[in-house]
Parts: structure tokens; sequence; C-alpha cells
């Protein structure tokens, strides 16, 4: 089970109730659907729409993205694989993400089945929060806390979402739902301060074999991070389109 306790989610989830819609900024053009080139308009306009809530936006109910702020984040090992933690992050920073690009984009929604899919590239990313964390990492028994740092490098992000339409004051808004992200990279660098409490050597050499089987360590433990990350673009996504009647999120 993943739990993000998060002031972000919070805001977001409190702000999709509002009742009023307001304009897509002008800085994001809209983009036609019934044209041949809208999934190559749609790249362009998720990167507009990503640099300019970079700072945030409270009347969209947007979280900061540079730095992105998360109070809490916790998540359970699995059973069975070599890297099974329980980890507990506090006051998380995350850097790097405003710097990711759209490669792709695709919406399928042909009045049967809805279905929103992007591929994203971030060049880096690091996080650096207050960390608790039990369990065992490889061969070594785990029972850690103090600061942390990751970062990932190479970063591509596939997502996909259902869609549905419903109506809001007599106009059709979209909604995203079955949110998932599927995270690859090409390196991976962990920073555990006092993950062997009391040992500094241990925890060294601790630290040195993790980064030795990074993209294992990685690999292990990135379905729980895939699973909050997924939620927080979903609630993101779907506050501002809970603003933004389709009519004005489309040309068309």
């Amino acid at each position: 089970m993943v739990r993000a306790l998060t002031s972000v989610v919070f805001c977001v989830i409190l702000s999709s109730f509002n009742v009023y819609a307001i304009q897509l900024p002008p800085e994001i053009h809209k983009c036609d659907r019934t044209a041949p080139d809208f999934n190559e308009c749609m790249v362009k306009s998720i990167g507009e729409a990503t640099r300019y809530f970079s700072k945030g936006s409270k009347d969209f109910g947007y979280p900061v993205l540079s730095p992105f702020r998360i109070e809490r984040l916790e998540i359970n090992g699995e059973p069975g694989k070599s890297v099974t933690l329980n980890q507990k992050y506090d006051n998380v920073v995350m850097y790097g993400m405003t710097e990711s690009t759209v490669k792709s984009f695709s919406l399928k929604d042909d009045g049967g089945v809805c279905l929103w899919e992007l591929v994203i590239h971030t060049p880096y990313t690091r996080m650096e929060a207050d960390y608790q964390m039990t369990g065992q990492i490889l061969v070594f028994p785990i029972n850690g806390h103090g600061r942390c740092n990751v970062t990932l490098t190479g970063i591509v992000n596939k997502h996909t979402a259902d869609c549905e339409h419903y109506t809001k004051k007599g106009k059709s808004h979209m909604k995203l739902k079955n949110y998932k992200m599927d995270m690859s990279t090409e390196g991976a660098y962990f920073d555990f301060e006092n993950i062997f409490p009391g040992n500094e050597q241990i925890s060294k050499e601790v630290g040195k074999t993790i980064n030795e089987n990074s993209q294992e360590v990685f690999n292990d433990v990135k379905q729980g991070f895939e699973k909050i990350l997924a939620e927080l673009h979903q609630n993101a996504a779907n506050s501002v389109f809970s603003k933004i009647p389709e009519n004005e999120l489309f040309v068309k």
C-alpha cells in the first residue's frame, strides 16, 4: 500500500471542487482535435503548460514544480525481491521536473474508448528528504534514518490513463482516471546517510554496494514511486480540467 500524505495533493483535491470555469492561459495554445497534426500540437502545448505552471497556479490549483515539494511519502516494500524496504520520506524536495520534454502524445476518444498516452523524457531529477527505512537491500539488513539524496538520470516516463467526459453547468469536461506510469532510467545514484546506524564505515560500504547495483535497486523500488507520481499527475491534471471546459481546452 502506498500513501502520499502531502499538502500538495490536499490543495489540488480541494481546488477541484471549485465550480467556476476559467480560460486556458494565452501562453498555452489550443489544439484542433480534428486536425491531422493534433498529437504533434499537443506535444508542444503540454510543453508550454509545463513551463507556464512551473511556479504553480492558485487559480488552477496546480502545485509548484520548481522545486516540487511533498510533505511525506510512504512506500511499503514488496516481499520476494532483492530490495524489500519500508520507506518514509519527510520534507521531500524534488528538482529537475521542469526540464522535462514531451516526446509523444496520443488521445484515442471514439465515444467508446477514451485513452490518454504520453511519453516524457527528463534529463535528471534529484530528490532530497529526511528518510526512515527498514528492511533489506541485497544482503544487508537495513534500519536507517537521516538525510538522503536520490538522483536519477536519463529518465523516460510513459504515462497512460483512461479518460471520461462529464457535464458541469451545461458544459463538457474531461477527467483522467486509472493513471499509470512506467519509469525507466539510464542511471541512478543513492546517498542515504546513517543507513547503518552507529557504524559509519559499514554505512559507507553499504552505500558503495547499493550504487554498484543501483539499477537493480531502482528497479525493485520504482513501483512505489510510480504509483505516487501517477496519483500526483492525475490530481494535478484533473484540477485543471475541472476548471476548463473541453470547448476551451481544445479548438473543436
